[in-house]
């Protein structure tokens, strides 16, 4: 959410600062309408476009072969400290909470104005007495304020306050407003008014479009721009409308009159408004999901993914030969260290021999609470650090790797023959149950040493790929795992199936030999 947040303001931010810069001065309100209305809209949809996963890093498409995958199954994960994990806060009312809470009131406030708002126009045109003129409702209120329109209703103190050429102008100006349709554009600023109340921006776009409004219709209506300029400043003094409605005296009234006065801007001038193009190709390269979560460097000690924070450590992996040895040490000493190398036997030669302790770059936590868990099935029979109970998938299917083949089949069926798995690595599934955070999506094959690794499209791949994360990064496919009776963030990998292809047609077995 942070993240979404950050760029909507960006891209309002840059999209604003242009418009005063290029466009704000122009006479072509239609087009300044326009722009305001569709950067507006940018900042609402680009950064919820992911292409994250239509990139992807070369080694994403290697498939490796069927020894490496024995060493990643068959590893035993060791937190750099040696350390048990530290249970989350136990504070459930947090500071996210708490923002949430504020938010939800600021919007309750917001709508709680709107129907005050709401009640005072249909008093008024309950109480009001109405005629028909022009195709235009008018309802004589007998209250003190400015005339003010919605929809084709227009409402004033008193017809005979008007001569009869500060009636046309009025009439001409507040019918502008209806056939522009000008209420939708201020419907919709409302709304997100109160959606996003604490975002100064959407108030900014307010008020430059509900200008741009009134250009348009003192544009439609100034017959005799002396005269009506005139009227203009007389109606300023008096009490403005309600914020739904559109008030002839919005102000500022000299920028109106200034805009009336202006000569109409030249033709050639529109060339300014290709700008837009170049700008919005920058905001898609850098206000997407992809441009954090697509290609992620492996040196980064921290990352924004969907909007959250993810911390990384380097953690030692227990070498397959030297397994046995670590958790015999492990339930006498119960946090003994892992040295950078250890005396393991050559399971070729027969022979000891000394072996470097590798190490791999893994999540550490999410927005600043721990992620806990090694889910190696020896630790959690052992309950040595993971004294949690696990996720649990609520999606619909067996489990979350059904899902996804459920989601991939048509496109496993035209993969070469041959056994293959789903990759997905540094998963974490967060206290609402949401996958949080993943890397290095894609399918890879079991290929004996030797033997010629399938030979499928990069297109194919990638189409796979993009179906993976479709189901990945929906909401709440778990029953969050839960410590102390809090729910926790933890790592999260697959189950152990495998997908076999034959004559182009894909089975999810379980098992797999690993």
């Amino acid at each position: 959410m942070l993240q979404y947040i950050i760029y909507s303001s960006l891209i309002w931010l840059v999209s604003l600062v242009m418009y005063d810069w290029l466009f704000k001065k122009e006479s072509f309100h239609q087009f300044n309408r326009i722009y305001l209305l569709f950067s507006l809209s940018a900042g609402l949809i680009i950064p919820l476009l992911n292409f994250s996963n239509l990139v992807s890093d070369s080694q994403q498409t290697i498939l490796k072969p069927v020894t490496q995958v024995y060493k990643m199954k068959q590893s035993l994960v060791v937190n750099p400290t040696n350390e048990l994990p530290i249970s989350t806060s136990s504070f459930v009312f947090n500071a996210e909470q708490f923002l949430w809470i504020i938010y939800v009131i600021g919007i309750l406030i917001g709508c709680a104005l709107l129907m005050k708002e709401i009640i005072y126009l249909i008093k008024l045109f309950q109480r009001g007495h109405k005629t028909n003129e022009q195709d235009c409702i008018i309802v004589q209120t007998g209250k003190s304020h400015a005339a003010f329109s919605i929809f084709n209703i227009l409402f004033i103190n008193h017809k005979d306050d008007y001569t009869n050429a500060q009636w046309e102008f009025l009439i001409a100006h507040e019918k502008e407003h209806h056939q522009q349709l000008h209420i939708i554009d201020n419907l919709l600023l409302i709304i997100l008014r109160i959606l996003a109340w604490f975002n100064p921006l959407t108030h900014i776009y307010f008020n430059k479009l509900r200008i741009v409004h009134e250009f348009q219709a003192d544009e439609a209506a100034a017959s005799d721009k002396a005269e009506y300029g005139l009227f203009l400043i007389e109606q300023g003094l008096l009490q403005g409308a309600p914020i739904l409605a559109h008030s002839f005296n919005y102000s500022p009234i000299k920028n109106r009159i200034a805009m009336l006065v202006k000569s109409k801007s030249k033709r050639n001038q529109l060339f300014k408004y290709m700008s837009i193009v170049p700008l919005f190709l920058i905001f898609i390269v850098c206000c997407t999901q992809s441009s954090y979560s697509g290609d992620i460097s492996k040196k980064e000690s921290s990352v924004i993914f969907k909007g959250n924070k993810v911390e990384f450590e380097e953690y030692k992996i227990v070498p397959y030969a030297y397994m046995e040895t670590y958790l015999q040490q492990k339930k006498m000493f119960m946090n003994v260290a892992l040295e950078d190398s250890v005396l393991v036997k050559n399971l070729t030669t027969g022979l000891a021999e000394m072996q470097q302790v590798e190490t791999e770059r893994m999540s550490s936590k999410l927005n600043g609470n721990p992620i806990l868990g090694n889910e190696n099935s020896v630790v959690h029979h052992n309950n040595f650090e993971s004294d949690y109970t696990v996720p649990v998938f609520i999606g619909g299917e067996k489990d979350i790797t059904s899902m996804l083949f459920s989601s991939t089949k048509n496109e496993l069926n035209s993969l070469d023959d041959g056994e293959y798995y789903f990759r997905v690595n540094n998963m974490v599934v967060d206290v609402k149950g949401s996958i949080a955070y993943y890397e290095d999506l894609g399918i890879e094959s079991y290929t004996p040493p030797g033997e010629e690794a399938p030979s499928n499209s990069i297109e194919l791949l990638k189409s796979i790929e993009n179906n993976m994360a479709l189901v990945l990064n929906k909401s709440g496919l778990f029953k969050p795992a839960v410590k102390a009776d809090k729910p926790v963030n933890v790592r999260y990998y697959l189950s152990n199936y495998i997908l076999k292809v034959k004559n182009h047609k894909a089975q999810l077995l379980a098992g797999g030999g690993c």
